[in-house]
């Protein structure tokens, strides 16, 4: 498969959640993207995922599994050693036979990027799409932008209902005994319970 104005979108996924699968799909539908690759992260090296990284590919199968325009690469799942972002674009290149990947991250992160392992090599293979998640980045991003845009890096904002559902609080409601079923895809929620990964 060769790509056309494919999106990379990485995570931990822990669990996968709608505002996951609504992020992805107004960034293809606003962008124009032809597919979005989710990219779940085997060993990130910012996070520690509290879940087997083969139950958190699982549960993002179960919630794509009936749109053709998401793929998913365990790329990240397969690796033994540290997951860096610049390692699987170079991989998702030469697998889809492709050099102008776009890839999506929230605002905060952006605003973190140059923290990123060889970030300038990053930002030259791809296109960058950042997703408003948090308002108190609303005037730097902005200054941001223009900055890269000067030095020739094509950054694209694109603004997204702003749904307060994260990862961490949907743990936090299993942790807590309560049920969060309506923030996760039923297929995925239902995989959870049967395996009891978050109780």
């Amino acid at each position: 498969m060769s790509c056309h104005n494919f999106g990379i979108f990485g995570g931990t996924f822990n669990p996968v959640h709608i505002g996951h699968l609504i992020l992805a799909q107004e960034v293809k539908e606003k962008m124009n993207l032809g597919k979005i690759i989710f990219v779940p992260s085997g060993n990130p090296p910012h996070k520690t995922a509290e879940v087997d990284k083969e139950d958190r590919l699982k549960m993002l199968r179960l919630a794509v599994e009936d749109n053709s325009d998401f793929l998913i690469e365990d790329y990240e799942i397969k690796k033994t050693s540290k997951s860096y972002s610049l390692e699987t674009v170079e991989y998702l290149e030469e697998k889809y036979n492709c050099k102008d990947m776009y890839f999506i991250i929230g605002e905060d992160s952006f605003m973190e990027i140059e923290e990123w392992y060889r970030y300038e090599e990053l930002i030259s293979k791809v296109k960058l799409i950042v997703v408003n998640r948090k308002t108190e980045y609303k005037d730097t991003i902005e200054e941001k932008i223009k900055r890269y845009a000067k030095k020739g890096i094509e950054v694209k904002f694109v603004k997204i209902p702003n749904l307060e559902i994260s990862s961490s609080y949907i743990r936090e409601e299993f942790k807590e005994k309560r049920d969060p079923k309506y923030y996760i895809p039923k297929a995925s929620y239902e995989y959870i319970r049967q395996r009891g990964l978050y109780d």
